[in-house]
């Protein structure tokens, strides 16, 4: 199959790509955006970040990773757009609920609307050794984060947040 990043296409010559998942929890470690829960599905109804340093975490992503899987990969997709001009969204991960994040990914996000951004690859894991176990909902969580702002006062907008996980399984 094939998983596609911001960038470029990857053939997988093995491998599980597994679906999309939509989060259905927020806030659990941080909780700066306005309307977060309206990150949960592709609507036009938007979770905002208005406020450069805004963090707001998300996770029950539903994902399904078959036990004793070897990690290949984490894509996280996000639906977003800037009210004018164009911020920087970091995207982290977390495998501990919360408590401990990968180091954070980040994107450009512009004022073209409904732009969608892939963080991550069928090839990158964000710099660690994953288990099957660390994406189930009472673990795995990914971070959105508000980094840099342009000008006065901007907004990034966010329609939509999923994750999915390539993963391989042997024997």
């Amino acid at each position: 199959g094939q998983a596609v990043d911001t960038f470029q296409v990857y053939e997988l010559t093995s491998g599980t790509v597994g679906a999309w998942g939509n989060p259905t929890t927020t806030g659990e470690t941080n909780n700066n955006f306005t309307n977060p829960t309206n990150a949960y599905s592709s609507n036009d109804s938007v979770a905002v970040a208005n406020a450069q340093e805004d963090k707001q975490d998300y996770g029950d992503f539903g994902l399904s990773v078959t036990a004793g899987a070897t990690i290949l990969g984490i894509q996280i997709q996000v639906e977003a757009d800037s009210d004018t001009g164009s911020q920087t969204l970091g995207v982290e991960l977390s495998w501990d609920n919360g408590t401990t994040w990968t180091t954070q990914k980040t994107v450009g996000i512009t004022n073209i609307a409904n732009r969608y951004v892939v963080l991550g690859r069928a090839d990158s894991t964000w710099g660690r050794t994953w288990s099957a176990s660390e994406f189930a909902d009472t673990a795995f969580r990914v971070r959105l984060h508000y980094v840099t702002e342009t000008g006065t006062l901007r907004e990034i907008n966010i329609d939509h947040v999923q994750a999915r996980v390539v993963y391989e399984v042997t024997g």
